[in-house]
C-alpha cells in the first residue's frame, strides 16, 4: 500500500524522514509478531508545491500496516502533529510499484545511516542503464549493458577535470563515460526499493563517451575523414595516446543515445560501493540523494516504437515535422509519448488548421513542456490536455505574425553537438541577399551551429582527439549534409562574423517560380565571377578567400535602394608615393541624392521604429553598404551631384550580378569608449599612473550604485550602459520622472528592484573581469577618409553629435586606438582639428559621429592600429582626461602583407568545408590574445615575447582571410613563461582545476581587486509566477477574470502609477474599453509572453536544464549566469537583445496598427495594454508588457500633441 506525504520541509533530507519513519514502523505497535523490523521505503518527490514544501510517498508491505498508520497519524491526528510536525499524511491514489512492493517485503530492513565506510576510492559497476526518467519520477531502463571479470566496469572521481568517470575495460580497449560535475542536475545514491545498490544521475546534457585506444573498427569507411585521425593516432609516432569521442556508449546504444545519455543508473557490485561514491561526492562537493527513483521497463524508444514514430513522421510537412522532432531533440517528451499521445491531435489540428499554422502551435506545446522542466510544472500530456491546449491557442496565435520590418523572417536552428542534433527556433533573425532572393522558400534556410554538449566551442583537451572529432562531428555534416526532419541539407555558406561563433548556413533544395531546382551549388553560382577576377586574380584559388567573398552575401543587412550601373564609378585609390598603402582602403562615396533616397527607402519600410533613429528627418551621411561584389563604407560627397556613387577598387571584391543596395549599418549615433584589458595594459606601459585607471573605475562604481537612488539617474545611467534598450526602458523611465513619477512609486516593487539590481550586477561584473571603463568625453567611431585633402599628415576631423542634441568638435591632442589592440603602437596621439573653416570641404560636407583619417603621408593613419582600414573599423578617440593620454609613444608595427593558403586548382565547397572544419580546430587568437595578456603583467608591453605574440595575434586574426593559421607550436614555448597566472586572470568559472594564481601589482591586478562584485540574484522559481495566461488551470489566469478586474477597477488600480493615471484623463477623460479591445490586447499579451519565455529559455548560457533567463534579465538586456567562456555570453547576450528588439517592436506595431489608426485610437490600446499589464503582473510577462504599454503610451500622447500643433499651425496660416 502507498500513503501520500505534502507538507514535507524543503530542509528534510529522504534519510532524516526515513529514520523518523522507522522511530515509528519499528515500535511495537507495528511489529505483526514478526521479530525483524518491518521494512518499508520512502520516496521524497523532486518536485517542489507553490509553498515551497516536497511531497513523497511511503510504502509498506501490507495494507494492514498502512490503514492502522493513516489511523495514528493521518487526518491531522495529535500523534502525526507531535512526532511529524506539519507533514500530512492520506491515502495514496495508485497502486504501490510491483517491484518496490517485492523488495521490502522480501528483504529486511537496512538503516540508511549504517554501514561500514571502505577506504578505496573506486566505485565497481556490476550494470550500466540507460533511460528515461518519467513524469511519475520513476525511471524507465531502455538500454542496459552488463560487466564480468573480464569486462569490468569502475566509477571515480579525477579531481583535477572535476569530473567522474565510468571505466569500462574489454580486451578491444577502454570506453570512458565521463560527467562534469557542472552537468550534473541531480544525483542519487543509495540501495534502492529492491536492495540494489545503485547509483543514478541526471544530467543536463549528455556524457561524454570515449574509447582509448581507438578501435579499429570504430573507424569511418570514409578515407577523407579517417586518414588524417590514423596519422594522429599511430602508436608508434613516439606521441601520447589520446581518446576518442563517440556518441554513445556502444554501437548498441547509439540508435537511442541521445534520447537516453541524460538519465543515468548504475547499479553496483555491494553496499559498500554506495558509502564510496558518497564519499567522492563529499570531495567533489557535490549534493546526493538518498535514494534513486524506481525502475520500470516501459519501453519508451523501443524498436518498434521509433519505426512507428519514423513513418508517421515521413508523412508530415518540415515545418511541422521539425516541432515535433525539436520535442524530442531537447528531452522535452519521449517516443513513445509523441506516438501515443501528440501524433493524433497534431493529424487533427493539421488536417483542420492547415501545417503553417500547426506549426505555431506545436512551438507554444513545446513551449509548456518546457515549463515542466525550468518550473517543475507537474503538467501531464495526454490528449485532453494537448488538444485544450492547442485549440484555445488557435484564436491567439492567428494572425499574429506580424513583422516589425520587412527585412526579418522567422529562421529554424539546429545545434549539431558532440553527441546530440538538436532543433531549435524559429527566431526572428536579420535577413541577408541569399535570403532576400529566395524569399518564398525562407523556410529552406537552416542555420547549423557547431558546438561541444555544453553548448560552448570546442576546446583543446590533451587527453581528446579533437581533430578526429571535428572530422566527424562537424566536417561530415558540411561534406555530406543532414537530414532534419525528414529533409536533406547542403552546407551552403557563412558570414565571417558567424564563422567565429562556429554557425554556417544550409539550405535543403527547392523549386523556384520558374521551375528551377535550386540548390547550394545553384546558389553559390548565382552570386558573381569569382574565376575571372580583375580585382583579385587568384581568388579562386584561395579558399578562405573565395569563402569569405562568398560571405558578403551571408552578412545581415537591410535591402535598399537599387542602383543603376550609369550612377555607379569605380575609380582607384588615392595611394601612398610607393604605391604600397591605400588611403581610401574599403571607403567610397555617395551623393547627397542617394543619401536622401535611401532614408526615404528605410523609412517606408519600418513601421514602427528601427535599431537607429533618424534626428528630425536629417538624412543619413555614413554607412556601411554592400553592393553587388563590393564591401566597405560610403559617406557623402558634398561635390558630387545627382544620383552618384564612387567606389574606389579596393571596395570591389569580385564582379556580381545584383545592383541591389544593401545596408549593413547606419552610423546616425555616436558610441561610447570603453577601456578593456589590454588597453589598460598598454596605457600603463606606455606611462600612464594607475590613479588615472581607478579614478574612472571609482566614478563608474558610485555612477552603478547611484543607478537606484532616482528615476532620473535610472533611465539615465541605463542608457549610458546600453541597458534596457530593447524595451525603451531608459527613455521610458526619464519619461516617468518628467511626468512627476517619484522613485517611492516602486517601493516595495520586486520586479523593479531586481531589474535595478541586475543592472548593478552587469555593470560591476564588466568593470570586474573586463575592465570595462567608460571613458568621460570619449567615442567610439567608424572612420572615414578626407577624400579632398584638407588634413595633413597626423590630423583628424571629428564631429560628435548625440541623439539630445549636443554637438562637440574634438580638439587638441587625442587618442586614438582601436581593438584589438596589442601592440605598443597600437595607441596613438594624434592632433583633432576642432570645427573646420567655413566653407571648406570638411564643413560642407557636414559629416557627424566618424573620425575622418588623413590622406596624406608615409602611410594611412588606420594602418597604424592593428592594421586598421576603411571598411566599417571602429575607432576609439579621447581628448580628454589629459592625463589618460600616454606620455609615451611608441612607432606602430609594420607587418608584412598576409600569406594565403593557395591551391593549384580553382577552389569548390568541399575546399571551403576542409577550412572550416581546421579553423574550428586552429583557430588560435584567444590562446594568443591571453598568453600575451598575462605575459605583459609579468615582464612588460615591450619584452620580446610579447612583441612575437602581437605579431602572432595579427596573422591569427587574418586567418579566416587568408586560410593560414598560426601554428599553436609557436605559442607554446612563451606560455611556459605563464604558468602561474595573476589573480585578475581568474575566470567567473572554471570547467576543470584551477590554476595558480599569484597577486597582480599591475593596474589590472588592483583594478580587479578594488571591485566587490555582490552574489547574483536568486530567481524566484515559483510555478504560478511564470504559468502562461492562455492555460486556463488550476493556479492559472483567463480572460474572463481579466476582463472582470478591469471592468471592476478600471482606474484607481493598486498596481497602476496615478500620475500616468491622469495623463491619460487629459486626452481620454471618460474612455472605457470594450471587451473586442479587451481581447485583441489579451491576444497580444499571449503570443508576447510566450514568445518572450522562448527567448528567455532559449538564451540562457547554463547548461542547467533548470536555468532560464529571468523576464528582469530580458528587459535590462543582461545575463546574470556565470559562464566559463566570456565570449559565449557576449554572443547569447547580442542575441538576446536582438530577439527581444524584434518581439517589442512588434507588440508596438500592433498596438499602433503600423500607424493606420488615429493617434488618439493608438493611446486607447496601449492604455489598456497597460492596463492589462497591472492585472497581469504576477504573471510572466506582464512587468515587461507593462513597460512596453508605457512608452507606447507617451509616444501617443506625443503624437496627439503633435498632431494638434500643426493643426493649430493650419488654422494660423488660413486665418
Amino acid at each position: 500500500m502507498e500513503v501520500f506525504m505534502r507538507g514535507i520541509p524543503f530542509s528534510m533530507e529522504q534519510t532524516q524522514l526515513k529514520e523518523l519513519l522507522a522511530s515509528v514502523f519499528h515500535s511495537p505497535t507495528y511489529s505483526l509478531s514478526d521479530p525483524r523490523p518491518l521494512n518499508f521505503d520512502v520516496r521524497i518527490h523532486r518536485r517542489h508545491t507553490k509553498s515551497g514544501t516536497k511531497t513523497g510517498i511511503i510504502t509498506v508491505p501490507t495494507v494492514l500496516v498502512g490503514e492502522r498508520f493513516l489511523r495514528d497519524y493521518g487526518n491531522n491526528a495529535r500523534a502525526g502533529v507531535d512526532v511529524f510536525g506539519a507533514i500530512h499524511f492520506e491515502r495514496g491514489m495508485h497502486a504501490p510499484n510491483r517491484r518496490v512492493l517485492n523488495a521490502i517485503r522480501e528483504h529486511s530492513y537496512i538503516s540508511p545511516t549504517v554501514g561500514p565506510q571502505p577506504t578505496r576510492s573506486t566505485v565497481s559497476v556490476e550494470r550500466l542503464q540507460f533511460g528515461w526518467y518519467c513524469t511519475d519520477e520513476q525511471y524507465s531502463v531502455e538500454w542496459e549493458m552488463r560487466f564480468s571479470a573480464q569486462a569490468s566496469a569502475e566509477l571515480s572521481y579525477d579531481e583535477e577535470r572535476r569530473q567522474f568517470q565510468l571505466k569500462a575495460n574489454s580486451p578491444a580497449g577502454t570506453t570512458v563515460m565521463a560527467v562534469r560535475l557542472t552537468q550534473v542536475y541531480w544525483a542519487a545514491a543509495s540501495p534502492d526499493q529492491s536492495g540494489e545498490p545503485s547509483i543514478f544521475f541526471y544530467l543536463n546534457y549528455p556524457p561524454s563517451f570515449e574509447t582509448s585506444p581507438p578501435d579499429p573498427a570504430y573507424l569511418d569507411d570514409d578515407p577523407r575523414l579517417s586518414a588524417l585521425s590514423m596519422r594522429f593516432h599511430s602508436l608508434f609516432s613516439g606521441r601520447k595516446v589520446v581518446r576518442r569521442r563517440k556518441a554513445g556508449f556502444d554501437d548498441t546504444h547509439l540508435p537511442i543515445a541521445q534520447s537516453t545519455s541524460i538519465a543515468i543508473r548504475l547499479v553496483c557490485r555491494s553496499t559498500s560501493d554506495i558509502a564510496v561514491f558518497r564519499r567522492l561526492c563529499r570531495t567533489a562537493r557535490l549534493q546526493v540523494d538518498a535514494s534513486p527513483p524506481p525502475i520500470v521497463h516501459r519501453g519508451l524508444f523501443s524498436e518498434a516504437v521509433r519505426e512507428t514514430y519514423k513513418q508517421w513522421a515521413a508523412t508530415l510537412g518540415f515545418a511541422v515535422a521539425f516541432q515535433v522532432e525539436a520535442m524530442i531533440s531537447q528531452w522535452l517528451t519521449h517516443v513513445k509519448e509523441v506516438v501515443n499521445v501528440i501524433r493524433p491531435v497534431v493529424d487533427d489540428v493539421v488536417s483542420r488548421l492547415g501545417a503553417d499554422l500547426a506549426s505555431l502551435l506545436l512551438a507554444e506545446l513545446r513551449s509548456r513542456l518546457e515549463a515542466r522542466v525550468w518550473y517543475g510544472d507537474g503538467v501531464e500530456v495526454d490528449e485532453n490536455t494537448t488538444r485544450t491546449l492547442l485549440v484555445t491557442s488557435v484564436h491567439q496565435l492567428r494572425g499574429r505574425q506580424t513583422m516589425p520590418h520587412p527585412d526579418l523572417f522567422y529562421c529554424n536552428h539546429l545545434y549539431i553537438t558532440a553527441s546530440s542534433m538538436i532543433l531549435e527556433g524559429p527566431f526572428v533573425e536579420r535577413s541577408n541577399r541569399i535570403i532576400r532572393q529566395h524569399w518564398d522558400n525562407r523556410d529552406c534556410f537552416l542555420r547549423v551551429h557547431f558546438t561541444d554538449d555544453n553548448r560552448l566551442a570546442y576546446r583543446f583537451d590533451s587527453e581528446i582527439d579533437l581533430k578526429e572529432l571535428v572530422e566527424r562531428r562537424v566536417k561530415r555534416f558540411l561534406l555530406d549534409g543532414v537530414t532534419v526532419a525528414g529533409e536533406r541539407f547542403q552546407f551552403l555558406g557563412y558570414s565571417q562574423s558567424a564563422l567565429k561563433s562556429h554557425s554556417v548556413w544550409f539550405v535543403r533544395p527547392f523549386r523556384a517560380s520558374d521551375g528551377r531546382i535550386i540548390d547550394a551549388a545553384a546558389i553559390i553560382a548565382g552570386l558573381g565571377n569569382f574565376a575571372d577576377n580583375p580585382y583579385d586574380p587568384r581568388l579562386i584559388y584561395c579558399p578562405a578567400r573565395y569563402a569569405a567573398r562568398i560571405s558578403q552575401a551571408f552578412s545581415a543587412t537591410e535591402s535598399s535602394i537599387t542602383v543603376a550601373v550609369e550612377d555607379m564609378e569605380i575609380i582607384d585609390d588615392i595611394m601612398d608615393s610607393t604605391g604600397t598603402y591605400s588611403f581610401t582602403d574599403g571607403n567610397g562615396t555617395m551623393s547627397m541624392q542617394v543619401a536622401r533616397d535611401i532614408a526615404a527607402d528605410q523609412r517606408s519600410k519600418s513601421r514602427v521604429r528601427r535599431a537607429w533613429r533618424m534626428h528630425d528627418g536629417e538624412i543619413p551621411r555614413v554607412m556601411q553598404v554592400r553592393i553587388a561584389g563590393s564591401k566597405g563604407m560610403l559617406h557623402v560627397d558634398h561635390r558630387l551631384e545627382g544620383r552618384k556613387i564612387q567606389l574606389p577598387k579596393s571596395m570591389v571584391k569580385f564582379n556580381a550580378p545584383s545592383n541591389r543596395m544593401e545596408i549593413a549599418q547606419l552610423f546616425e549615433e555616436p558610441s561610447p569608449f570603453y577601456l578593456n584589458r589590454p588597453m589598460i595594459m598598454l596605457l600603463e606601459g606606455l606611462g600612464v599612473p594607475y590613479n588615472v585607471f581607478q579614478r574612472l573605475q571609482d566614478s563608474e562604481v558610485r555612477a552603478a550604485h547611484a543607478l537606484t537612488e532616482s528615476l532620473s539617474n535610472s533611465g539615465w545611467l541605463l542608457d549610458k550602459y546600453g541597458l534596457g534598450n530593447s524595451f525603451r526602458l531608459p527613455s521610458t523611465i526619464l519619461r516617468l520622472h518628467k511626468l512627476g513619477v517619484p522613485l517611492a512609486a516602486f517601493t516595495g516593487n520586486t520586479f523593479w528592484s531586481r531589474m535595478l539590481t541586475f543592472a548593478v550586477n552587469h555593470v560591476l561584473r564588466e568593470l570586474k573581469y573586463h575592465a570595462r571603463i567608460p571613458v568621460p568625453g570619449g567615442w567610439t567611431l567608424v572612420g572615414v577618409a578626407d577624400k579632398h585633402g584638407q588634413l595633413r599628415e597626423g590630423e583628424i576631423y571629428a564631429r560628435v553629435l548625440t541623439h539630445d542634441g549636443h554637438e562637440t568638435y574634438l580638439e587638441g591632442p587625442a587618442l586614438v586606438t582601436r581593438s584589438p589592440a596589442i601592440h605598443p603602437g597600437d595607441i596613438q596621439v594624434v592632433r583633432a582639428i576642432g570645427k573646420p573653416p567655413e566653407g571648406s570641404d570638411l564643413a560642407l560636407g557636414q559629416l557627424k559621429n566618424c573620425i575622418v583619417f588623413p590622406t596624406k603621408g608615409d602611410r594611412p593613419l588606420p594602418s597604424y592600429f592593428g592594421g586598421g582600414d576603411l571598411d566599417g573599423d571602429m575607432y576609439n578617440v579621447t581628448t580628454v582626461p589629459q592625463d589618460l593620454l600616454p606620455p609615451v609613444q611608441n612607432m606602430p608595427a609594420s607587418y608584412t602583407a598576409a600569406q594565403r593558403k593557395y591551391l593549384p586548382r580553382p577552389s569548390e565547397m568541399k575546399d571551403v568545408a576542409d577550412f572550416v572544419a581546421e579553423f574550428i580546430i586552429s583557430d588560435n587568437v584567444g590562446i594568443i590574445a591571453s598568453t600575451w595578456l598575462t605575459l605583459s603583467d609579468k615582464v612588460g608591453i615591450f619584452d620580446p615575447g610579447c612583441l612575437r605574440l602581437a605579431e602572432l595575434h595579427n596573422a591569427a586574426v587574418d586567418y579566416p582571410k587568408t586560410g593560414l593559421p598560426v601554428n599553436i607550436n609557436e605559442v607554446r614555448p612563451i606560455q611556459r613563461h605563464v604558468r602561474e597566472k595573476p589573480d585578475w586572470y581568474k575566470p567567473e568559472t572554471t570547467l576543470g582545476r584551477p590554476p595558480e594564481y599569484y597577486t597582480s601589482t599591475s593596474a589590472l591586478g588592483r583594478l580587479f581587486r578594488a571591485i566587490d562584485l555582490p552574489d547574483q540574484v536568486e530567481r524566484n522559481t515559483e510555478s504560478s509566477y511564470f504559468e502562461l495566461p492562455e492555460i486556463d488551470e488550476e493556479g492559472g489566469i483567463t480572460l474572463e477574470q481579466v476582463l472582470a478586474d478591469i471592468r471592476g477597477a478600471p482606474l484607481i488600480h493598486v498596481a497602476l502609477l496615478q500620475p500616468v493615471v491622469d495623463e491619460v484623463r487629459r486626452y481620454l477623460p471618460s474612455y472605457a474599453p470594450s471587451e473586442r479591445t479587451v481581447t485583441a490586447i489579451w491576444s497580444i499579451f499571449a503570443v508576447y509572453a510566450s514568445r518572450l519565455r522562448g527567448i528567455c529559455a532559449a538564451h540562457a548560457v547554463s547548461a542547467s536544464r533548470s536555468c532560464m533567463l529571468s523576464e528582469e534579465e530580458a528587459i535590462v538586456g543582461t545575463i546574470a549566469a556565470k559562464c566559463a567562456q566570456a565570449r559565449k555570453r557576449t554572443d547569447m547576450t547580442a542575441k538576446m537583445r536582438e530577439q527581444t528588439a524584434t518581439l517589442v517592436n512588434g507588440v508596438c506595431a500592433e498596438l499602433s496598427r503600423g500607424g493606420q489608426i488615429t493617434s488618439r485610437d493608438h493611446l486607447k490600446l496601449a492604455w489598456v495594454a497597460y492596463r492589462m499589464s497591472c492585472t497581469l503582473s504576477r504573471w510572466f510577462g506582464g512587468q515587461s508588457f507593462g513597460w512596453v504599454a508605457l512608452g507606447e503610451i507617451f509616444d501617443a500622447i506625443r503624437e496627439i500633441n503633435e498632431d494638434s500643433e500643426q493643426e493649430s499651425a493650419a488654422a494660423g496660416v488660413r486665418n
